[in-house]
């Protein structure tokens, strides 16, 4: 089962690897034109918001790797700082939903345009669901084997 897993987590990893590309090159056209002398609020926002996005794209990254290349048995503690950032991408991510439908009714609000950002990590949850369960599987397989 543990192995079963992982071989999915290395299929969506793959699928991950692509959307992580377009939100590299989401945080690229978010800080652009903040760094080129754009100091309106709108290109703050979305230097701040890509900020973000990319701590927490680095943030998943490490404990997707972290998860997939160690076992139950192997793996060293992980800082509890990348699992904080990752709770709170996961937080984010599940909060732009509501915050981009709230906002729609006035599309310029700066509100709108930033929860787009994050709305890109509702693809991303399943994984982290999927890390968590994995987590748990090899826990159990753990227990049985001793």
């Amino acid at each position: 089962m543990v192995t079963a897993s992982k071989a999915l987590m290395i299929f969506e990893g793959l699928i991950l690897a692509y959307l992580s590309f377009l939100g590299i090159l989401l945080i690229i056209v978010g800080i652009i034109p903040f760094l080129y002398g754009g100091f309106a609020s709108e290109y703050f926002a979305g230097f701040v918001t890509s900020l973000m996005l990319l701590a927490f794209l680095v943030a998943g990254w490490r404990i997707y790797f972290w998860v997939l290349l160690g076992s139950f048995g192997t793996r060293r503690h992980i800082s509890k700082y990348w699992l904080v950032l990752s709770a709170i991408a996961v937080f984010v991510s599940l909060l732009s939903l509501p915050l981009h439908k709230l906002s729609e009714a006035s599309a310029t609000n700066i509100w709108y345009t930033q929860s787009q950002f994050f709305m890109f990590g509702l693809f991303f949850l399943p994984t982290a669901a999927h890390l968590v369960l994995h987590i748990y599987l090899e826990k159990n397989a753990n227990k049985h084997r001793q």
